[in-house]
């Protein structure tokens, strides 16, 4: 099995307070279902993040709500990172 490292960003903003569960010990969860992808997007990513589905909404076949995404930085089959070409000021 390769070993992957992915880096990836939610958006706060976009999160439905109303699917934060609280746990046994007090402390507060958000499930989320992730979707990796072999092939980047046109944007360089590999991984879309939703707010995870209750059986019901996968039932009723509702639309995902995308909440965030991500990239492959580190391949251990294929060890080259694409890095983000920065300006440099010299």
């Amino acid at each position: 099995m390769k070993n992957l490292i992915i880096g990836a960003s939610i958006d706060l903003s976009k999160l439905d307070k109303s699917k934060i569960k609280e746990g046994k010990n007090g402390a507060k969860y958000y499930d989320v279902t992730l979707f990796l992808s072999e092939e980047a997007n046109q944007f360089g990513q590999h991984l879309a993040i939703t707010t995870a589905q209750t059986k019901e909404e996968r039932a009723g076949q509702t639309k995902n709500h995308y909440i965030g995404n991500g990239k492959i930085v580190f391949n251990s089959e294929s060890p080259t990172v694409e890095t983000k070409k920065e300006d440099l000021p010299f």
